[in-house]
């Protein structure tokens, strides 16, 4: 997912990029210290479930309107993804406060918690073994929609490291690189990675802006 966002031209941070353990407060450091705290900012925290449910869902903080994880239920189910719903939970202690601390620590960014399945159903976790990307990309689609971002396949796009070929343009091909006679420059294929439970942050460029964006 990091690698995909910065492909689209998304500038993105993970808070770890291996099975290091963070506490809550270094997450939420890594988190504000990336873009801030502010409602440009979105953060996507990716989880697998548990406890015998079905499906995909996405948790939005009792701030938001909720439209961005509507946007990436319609994209699983645009796949043939089984759906749960987008949810909103509350502390309950205080039901004016969110549940999850990612959201309640970081009271002016859009944060989503992200559930791709659930491990102990075991259609899911075939599925997760299976079509995990094809979930991930599905999320990828609905933030760029989200954000107003051109989105390209994997390995087709507008990001930093592509060039859109223009009528009259000479072109070489050789050894994975592709030449365009008139710049010189070497375009490098690009790789797809997915940091599971990683936590991304990304903010759009201005002339993209809509919002900007940190991902959880």
């Amino acid at each position: 997912m990091y690698q995909r966002l910065r492909e689209l031209g998304i500038p993105a941070v993970l808070t770890r990029a291996d099975d290091t353990t963070l506490t809550r407060d270094e997450r939420i450091n890594t988190m504000i210290n990336s873009f801030g705290n502010g409602e440009d900012v979105l953060i996507l925290s990716n989880h697998i479930n548990a406890g015998g449910g079905q499906g995909g869902e996405v948790y939005y903080p009792l701030r938001d309107d909720g439209e961005l994880a509507r946007g990436i239920l319609q994209e699983w189910e645009n796949i043939g993804r089984t759906t749960r719903g987008a949810f909103q939970r509350t502390l309950p202690e205080d039901p004016s406060k969110d549940y999850y601390y990612i959201q309640r620590l970081t009271p002016d960014t859009t944060s989503l918690l992200i559930e791709y399945g659930y491990i102990d159903n075991p259609n899911d976790a075939r599925l997760l073994q299976t079509d995990l990307l094809n979930y991930v990309e599905a999320v990828i689609r609905a933030v760029a929609n989200y954000a107003n971002v051109p989105y390209s396949p994997p390995g087709i796009g507008a990001g930093p490291n592509t060039y859109t070929v223009q009528p009259g343009d000479k072109i070489f091909m050789g050894n994975n690189e592709v030449y365009k006679e008139s710049l010189k420059e070497v375009l490098l294929k690009c790789k797809i990675i997915f940091y599971l439970s990683a936590i991304i942050a990304l903010k759009m460029f201005t002339y993209y802006y809509r919002n900007d964006i940190i991902v959880v």
